[in-house]
């Protein structure tokens, strides 16, 4: 439970410090599309930005290395 209020408080304070214009965020982690932080994180970061910010700010993850880091090499 207390997970959920810090992600929703962390929401709320980064809606109110953008810009009123709207606005993509990108999140983005090395970990693969089925992990867990991807769900229990990115989605829901997206949807409490969304109705806070009534759509004008979006959050968009990048799973697994691919937003233009090279994944790691073992």
């Amino acid at each position: 439970m207390k997970f959920k209020k810090l992600i929703a408080a962390s929401a709320v304070a980064l809606a109110a410090a953008l810009p009123a214009a709207a606005e993509e965020l990108s999140f983005a982690n090395f970990t693969p599309p089925f992990h867990t932080i991807n769900a229990s994180v990115m989605e829901k970061l997206d949807t409490i930005l969304s109705e806070a910010t009534n759509g004008e700010v979006t959050v968009r993850g990048y799973k697994d290395g691919e937003h233009g880091a090279e994944k790691n090499k073992r």
